[in-house]
């Protein structure tokens, strides 16, 4: 399972940005914020989370649930999050498992011009 930290990684990665302090500004948080979350000291709120969410391509539950279970003191309400964050994860695998390969069975190729992700 991956960490806000990872989270924020990648998001920096993919934005092709090279410190903390510009990711803080692309989120639009102060410095202090962005230090504050490397050190452990506070956790990247939902909006935040669903922001890099939304950079990385993923669903914003998945990192919202990671945020939430590593703010979470009660282990009950940390399972709790672990539980939507699994639930994120298991719809990920059908839906990729689920799309065909870009061969038909029989060699030929053929394009794709729609997808429709459904949501439950």
């Amino acid at each position: 399972m991956k960490t806000t930290q990872e989270y924020l990684n990648a998001a920096k990665k993919t934005l092709g940005i090279e410190s903390d302090y510009a990711l803080a500004k692309w989120l639009g948080v102060t410095k202090q914020a962005a230090s504050n979350w490397r050190t452990g000291k506070n956790i990247i709120d939902d909006y935040t989370a669903a922001k890099i969410a939304d950079t990385l391509n993923l669903d914003p539950l998945e990192v919202i649930a990671v945020a939430n279970m590593e703010r979470a003191k009660e282990d009950e309400k940390r399972e709790y999050w672990r539980t939507i964050f699994r639930r994120c994860a298991a719809a990920c695998v059908v839906f990729f498992l689920s799309i065909p390969t870009p061969y038909a069975v029989d060699g030929n190729s053929f394009e794709f011009n729609e997808l429709y992700i459904m949501r439950n």
